[in-house]
């Protein structure tokens, strides 16, 4: 059996094809068979758009079982093999649960199915809507490296652009779900934390390091404080009233494209337009 430094990193797979993140190390499961996400963990997206990333911690410390507050190494870590493990892992426990992708404690990211072509069971409501992103977490310190919540981020970043996923995520955790995510999220369009759509999950997973090192802009959505502000910029880009109600989904990027938005994300706007200070991205 080949080691794991000697198997090949082409990317993650979209639509049946690798694309390579640039800057990252992606092996995926056609580079390693082994990483393969069993089907019982997920079914084929069919119409759903893609607009949201969904976070995790695969062990969502701390939480009742592990208490410890996580820790932040700094650099990169030794590899765990996180792709196999975590294959074999979901292919045992009888859970029907999985992610799309993993970050392990090197930097490397594993690819255990299609983006665009399945859906995986990772955070109930919104499977059909999103991508599952897993982190590796050690259980000694409840530990992260920060090189590999780097190579996360940027990973992210890289979808936002491909899926026009906007660059926002709720503000805060008040050791609760937020209710529009927890009942699916289609006034949402951005990257959440699985904290944030379940009540399952504590304040460990991901945790604010994770959320925090995206950089985004972050909205109070208990309050409906992003629906508001979309509403304004929709209205700033030229939609029809009829079609201003905070979502900024295909539509609201159409009219970000056309004003010259790269992929229509309002967080990437030309350099040539002078946005109104109030509409303009507020990160955390």
């Amino acid at each position: 059996m080949q080691e794991v430094h000697e198997l090949p990193a082409t990317g993650v797979i979209i639509d049946g094809l690798p694309l390579v993140v640039p800057g990252i190390r992606i092996r995926n499961f056609h580079d390693d068979p082994l990483i393969t996400l069993p089907r019982e963990d997920g079914t084929p997206r069919t119409k759903d758009e893609v607009t949201l990333i969904v976070l995790h911690s695969t062990l969502g410390a701390p939480d009742q079982t592990f208490r410890h507050a996580q820790t932040i190494i700094p650099g990169l870590g030794p590899s765990s093999n996180a792709g196999r493990a975590l294959v074999e892992l979901w292919g045992s426990d009888h859970r029907c649960a999985g992610a799309h992708m993993a970050f392990d404690f090197d930097g490397m990211g594993y690819c255990l199915q299609d983006l665009h072509r399945w859906v995986t069971y990772h955070a109930t409501t919104v499977n059909r809507r999103s991508i599952g992103i897993e982190y590796r977490q050690g259980r000694a310190r409840s530990e992260f490296y920060d090189g590999q919540i780097f190579a996360g981020a940027c990973d992210v970043d890289w979808k936002t652009i491909y899926f026009g996923i906007q660059r926002q995520i709720p503000k805060g955790y008040r050791n609760r779900p937020c209710k529009r995510l927890a009942s699916g999220a289609a006034d949402f369009c951005g990257v959440i934390g699985h904290r944030d759509q379940s009540d399952d999950r504590g304040a460990g997973d991901p945790g604010d390091a994770i959320m925090a090192s995206l950089g985004y802009e972050a909205f109070d959505l208990d309050a409906g404080e992003d629906l508001e502000i979309w509403r304004q910029r929709q209205r700033w880009a030229g939609m029809p009233a009829a079609q201003q109600d905070g979502i900024p989904g295909p539509k609201t990027r159409g009219y970000l494209i056309e004003r010259g938005f790269t992929a229509g994300l309002w967080a990437l706007p030309p350099k040539n337009i002078s946005i109104p200070s109030a509409l303009r991205p507020t990160t955390t």
